[in-house]
């Protein structure tokens, strides 16, 4: 091959070849349990939470966790639970209570924190009200990637203000 004049041999040994693949990922969904959550928010938040969790790849691990005044685990991560059952178990979900997101926050860091996965993502289902708790910013920084739902009727501010600190 001739470039500018002169003549110019390539070989196997100039080209680079970068294999991308898919890292496995671990994702934390956070569910709004809360009171404000009653009626066509706690149906949507399930259907959301459902929606995401039937769409992750295989090799993917996930927890679910619930929050009003306190956190609780619905999945925890690296369960080998049958999906069915955690389906199941978000749609059980009955609001009631004062909303500490923080407590949401810290219940799905201890989650991802059990995993080794380079990607670990959290994914906040909530209309964004808080009326109980500590500031959650501090933990929503400690995310590698949050992600924030909102559901509408809520405190648009706060799901703003928590998805730009958490990279989501």
């Amino acid at each position: 091959k001739v470039m500018g004049g002169r003549f110019v041999t390539t070989s196997y040994s100039d080209f680079r070849v970068i294999e991308r693949s898919r890292r496995p990922r671990a994702y934390a969904v956070l569910l709004d349990e809360s009171r404000s959550m009653r009626g066509s928010k706690s149906v949507a938040a399930a259907l959301v939470a459902a929606a995401l969790l039937l769409n992750l790849d295989p090799e993917d691990e996930y927890a679910v966790t619930g929050f009003a005044e306190e956190a609780r685990v619905i999945r925890p991560l690296g369960q080998r639970r049958i999906r069915d059952r955690t389906l199941q178990d978000i749609l059980d979900m009955r609001p009631a209570g004062c909303t500490d997101v923080a407590a949401g926050l810290e219940s799905g860091l201890v989650e991802l924190n059990k995993v080794g996965t380079s990607h670990r993502i959290g994914i906040l289902v909530s209309d964004g009200w808080l009326n109980t708790g500590h500031d959650p910013m501090p933990l929503v920084r400690q995310f590698q990637r949050l992600h924030v739902i909102e559901l509408p009727g809520g405190d648009h501010r706060v799901c703003a203000d928590i998805a730009a600190a958490g990279r989501g």
